[in-house]
């Protein structure tokens, strides 16, 4: 009796572990899919989350029915350069024909000035963006170069933009008192 108990028991054991074996690899296979699907809806949110930071406007100012908005300003250490990201958006309800700056400007708090004649608007590296839709934003760029590389705000920030109906005569949108992220 105590022999076919045993014998029950082993023969029970052996057909049970098999089972769980199964059991694991499938867990496993789970766990790694999960693990990746982890990771992909990891970087979708880092990705919505820089497009919100880039739609957050440090500074804002318009003419000529574009609205500018400075979303970020960095300097680098290592490159002296100064690097300003902005967002256009045509608030007009027709589509305007082109968008181009002649150039932009800075002043920091000790005086020092800075220029530059490459303002992008479009992609590229383009200067000239053209049938701008309304109410969309478009992000634009440019660099300064800058022997100086601890100051922390610019005192004025300036772009001057050719309006739609007069390319003699740019006009400035102009920003004050804003912040140099140094890298």
């Amino acid at each position: 009796m105590m022999r076919n108990t045993i014998s029950s028991i082993i023969l029970f054991s052996a057909s049970i572990l098999p089972a769980q074996k199964t059991e694991c690899t499938t867990i496993q296979k789970e766990l790694e899919n999960a693990k990746i699907e982890v990771a992909e809806l990891s970087k979708q949110n880092l990705y919505y989350k820089e497009t919100l930071n880039l739609l957050k406007p440090i500074k804002t100012s318009g003419v000529d029915d574009v609205e500018f908005s400075i979303t970020k300003i960095t300097g680098s250490i290592k490159e002296k350069t100064i690097t300003v990201t902005f967002l256009y958006e045509n608030k007009s309800s027709e589509t305007r024909d082109f968008l181009q700056c002649q150039e932009a400007s800075a002043i920091d708090a000790r005086g020092n000035q800075f220029q530059s004649y490459e303002v992008y608007v479009a992609p590229n590296k383009n200067m000239r963006a053209e049938k701008i839709k309304s109410n969309i934003p478009i992000k634009g760029n440019f660099v300064f170069k800058t022997e100086e590389t601890d100051f922390p705000i610019l005192r004025i920030l300036k772009i001057l933009v050719y309006p739609k109906d007069n390319m003699s005569s740019p006009k400035e949108v102009i920003f004050e008192n804003v912040a140099v992220i140094w890298e």
